[in-house]
């Protein structure tokens, strides 16, 4: 029997035909996924707080990829420590990037490198930063900076590092760091020099001594042990006549008078019924009158130093602040007290 289709059935199965046909075809489907990983960067040349860099040395940028130049070009702040904006070229490719001065950097002087990124630290949305070619911005600002070469002179000043790990005791001339030889104690804490300028005493928490430093030849001299039961050193001064050094001791809340002839110990003054803590220690320009923060207890004390006796204990010098530094103003009419969050008081006495 013969069938007849319309032209609506012929066109239908057409359609489905070309469909079949077409499924059948060879595709070609993407295989991998956009590229949305921030770019970071890697390393800086020179790195970051160094000093004592060449003048005429570029600075050299290196990223986990590739960028895009102009928006490094565009995107990238190098002031001067005056604030000024250091005009020059950048240049490079597979991620490396290079940024050279119109002119030499100056001598001794300080320079800041600060690159935009997408975000701030509290996470507001900036706008599109320093990007890679895929559009892939920095995820926050990046900034870096260093100092330059020159002649800084040739004072030599004095350091200690500190810490439940130990401590190291070392100097510093022309900017070269050298670790004194001989010298074994820990938890170093505050080294000071005489007023002739010819020894240095330095209180050693962990092993109960002051060490004595020769200033001229930077070699340790003598050892000075404190009393049994005198204990934690933590800071000290030298008396303005250079005779005496006085410790504020933290372990056992005592200051030890050290004689600075004969580096013996000859007076100990006990505190503990006025705190529970000390920090630092300062003498006024006359040498009568001796200064102690107490830290959390918030307080300083007073010590007449003929009389090696407290003279008052001054409360309220803090209120949720700790009392840590101090210094004597020239006149001794004040100590200015450094509290422990960045405050500053200051006390007539």
């Amino acid at each position: 029997m013969n069938k007849t289709f319309n032209n609506k059935t012929v066109i239908i199965s057409f359609a489905i035909g070309l469909l079949l046909l077409l499924g059948c075809e060879d595709k070609e489907w993407p295989t991998d996924p956009p590229d949305l990983t921030r770019p970071e960067v890697s390393s800086t040349t020179p790195e970051d707080g160094s000093i004592m860099n060449p003048t005429n040395q570029p600075i050299t940028v290196t990223f986990t990829e590739e960028m895009n130049l102009a928006t490094i070009s565009e995107l990238t702040e190098i002031t001067d420590g005056h604030g000024n904006i250091v005009s020059g070229s950048w240049s490079g490719s597979a991620g490396v990037y290079e940024f050279t001065p119109q002119s030499p950097f100056s001598k001794l002087s300080f320079y800041e490198v600060t690159m935009k990124g997408a975000f701030s630290s509290e996470g507001e949305w900036l706008g599109p930063g320093v990007r890679d070619n895929n559009g892939n911005s920095l995820e926050y600002e990046t900034s870096f900076s260093f100092s330059t070469e020159g002649n800084y002179g040739n004072s030599t000043f004095f350091l200690g590092t500190g810490n439940d790990n130990g401590g190291i005791l070392a100097y510093v001339q022309n900017l070269k760091l050298s670790e004194l030889e001989g010298f074994s104690g820990e938890g170093v804490q505050t080294p000071a020099i005489n007023p002739a300028g010819t020894e240095l005493f330095v209180a050693s928490s962990d092993d109960n001594k002051v060490y004595v430093i020769d200033v001229a030849s930077h070699m340790l001299t003598n050892e000075i042990s404190l009393p049994d039961g005198i204990e934690g050193p933590r800071t000290l001064s030298v008396s303005p006549n250079g005779a005496e050094v006085w410790v504020a001791c933290r372990g056992s809340m005592d200051l030890a008078v050290i004689n600075a002839s004969i580096k013996q110990v000859d007076a100990v003054i006990s505190l503990a019924e006025y705190a529970e803590d000390v920090h630092s220690i300062a003498i006024n320009h006359a040498g009568t009158r001796a200064y102690i923060t107490t830290n959390w207890d918030q307080g300083v004390i007073v010590v007449d130093m003929q009389n090696r006796s407290v003279l008052e204990y001054i409360e309220g010098v803090a209120t949720v602040e700790s009392t840590v530094e101090l210094a004597v103003t020239p006149d001794d009419s004040k100590i200015i007290v450094f509290l422990a969050w960045g405050r500053r008081r200051n006390c007539n006495h």
